[in-house]
């Protein structure tokens, strides 16, 4: 039997398959499973590959369970652990696996063999950068990670020290190297990372007052100045130097002035930094697609993927059954959605229905585009948008757990809660088992 007692866990004790290639995978992270010692001193042996290494006759009768997303088996033998995984990510959920069982069982291992997979291609989590510690915002990983999320989208603006003169930092901002810190170590966790930029909408969190003369009004800066561009493409640029990203998430949502807000509601001074002033006009629909299109010919040119949240481009009238509160496309917005480039990623968020079809998820992929649900903090939605997006045909499927200002608020039990049942109802309902009734160890 394992001992609980004597049990270390130095990532360095893992052994690795020489055939594996993935030698180092650990050295970044904290692994709960590694170098567990029998009771007679002897080290745990486990053995990590990669599928592409391994003889795919072997598990022949498992094939169709690798053909799923994120698969991982771990093959409890005699003669010690051995962990095959899709990719580099599903290897450390093996082994997150294994330490669970590992603890639950109080130090027993069960022989036999364990497959499990996801339904979802993406499974991101989504937070604001400000005001966080490094530790802070590995431990978020950590966290993401044991939830068995492979992306992370992290929103910027004021929060991290670029060179470009398009946005004043914070007091507090992370500098270049802090990022591609948290960035490798995210890589590390087998993450893909997605910079999020508020761009158009919003701009307290870009802009802010530092730049009146390219704003449209108070809160949405003006697409039809050719003056802002070379300010946003300087930022975009060297983003794209510093963590050469995929994708760019390039916000988009909220035009000010054509989503409804609460009524009979008491601003904060806050809050009306955020809200038009009187005399101003909202942005039109066609300027709102000119900015997209000229924003998304860039990051392509740059082999770079637009991401972009999609409540602009759908409304109420389109979609009667479902929350009218993140259907904002009023006004002729929702027109312009099949004029989008079809290459943009759309971020579908609904935050409070609660199913069980969601229609406007339907509507963009129908037209051409990827498309992500988007969630937040209630489980009834996070089950049931989830499911809902896993039973579609149309790849890649994946949902996005957001946490916004719980973050900053540190409203650390709830963030929790979000990530936990994020990660719940963002993996697969489904595994396979085939234990032995003896305890091997």
């Amino acid at each position: 039997m394992l001992s609980p007692e004597g049990a270390s866990f130095s990532a360095a004790a893992i052994e690795v398959a020489p055939k594996g290639r993935i030698a180092g995978l650990y050295s970044m992270l904290k692994n709960p499973f590694a170098g567990m010692h029998f009771d007679n001193g002897r080290v745990v042996t486990v053995t990590v590959e990669l599928l592409a290494d391994t003889d795919p006759v072997e598990y022949e009768y498992l094939r169709s369970a690798f053909e799923k997303p994120d698969t991982f088996l771990i093959d409890l033998q005699s003669r010690g652990i051995r962990i095959v995984g899709k990719n580099r990510a599903s290897t450390l959920y093996a082994l997150d696996y294994l330490a669970q069982m590992y603890q639950h069982e109080n130090g027993r291992l069960t022989s036999g063999i364990i497959v499990d997979w996801a339904d979802l291609d993406i499974r991101a989590l989504h937070f604001l950068l400000r005001d966080l510690s490094e530790a802070t915002i590995r431990a978020m990983i950590d966290k993401a990670r044991l939830a068995r999320m492979n992306a992370l989208i992290i929103s910027l603006a004021d929060d991290v020290r670029f060179d470009s003169k398009a946005v004043v930092a914070r007091k507090n901002a992370l500098t270049k190297k802090q990022l591609v810190a948290i960035v490798e170590y995210a890589r590390a966790a087998g993450m893909v990372v997605i910079p999020h930029v508020p761009l158009l909408t919003k701009q307290h969190k870009f802009f802010k007052s530092d730049r009146p003369e390219l704003m449209y009004n108070n809160t949405t800066y003006d697409p039809s100045n050719p003056e802002l561009y070379s300010l946003v493409f300087e930022y975009l640029e060297e983003l794209i130097a510093t963590l050469q990203p995929v994708a760019i998430h390039i916000g988009h949502d909220e035009v000010e002035g054509i989503f409804p807000r609460s009524k009979g509601k008491k601003w904060t001074p806050l809050e009306q930094r955020k809200r038009l002033k009187p005399g101003d006009k909202p942005l039109p629909p066609w300027l709102f697609l000119h900015h997209v299109r000229k924003i998304e010919a860039f990051l392509a040119e740059r082999g770079v993927r637009t991401w972009m949240w999609g409540d602009m481009l759908i409304s109420d009238r389109e979609f009667p059954g479902m929350d009218g509160d993140n259907l904002n496309g009023n006004f002729g917005y929702s027109d312009i959605r099949k004029r989008i480039p079809r290459d943009i990623l759309i971020c579908d968020w609904h935050y409070q229905y609660r199913g069980p079809a969601f229609s406007s998820m339907l509507a963009f992929v129908n037209e051409g585009h990827d498309v992500l649900g988007a969630t937040w903090n209630d489980p009834e939605n996070i089950r049931n948008f989830s499911r809902f997006t896993a039973s579609l045909a149309h790849r890649p499927r994946g949902m996005i757990a957001t946490t916004w200002f719980l973050v900053r608020q540190n409203e650390w039990e709830a963030v929790d809660k979000i990530i936990e049942e994020s990660g719940r109802y963002y993996w697969s309902d489904d595994h396979y088992s085939r234990p032995a009734w003896d305890f091997f160890y």
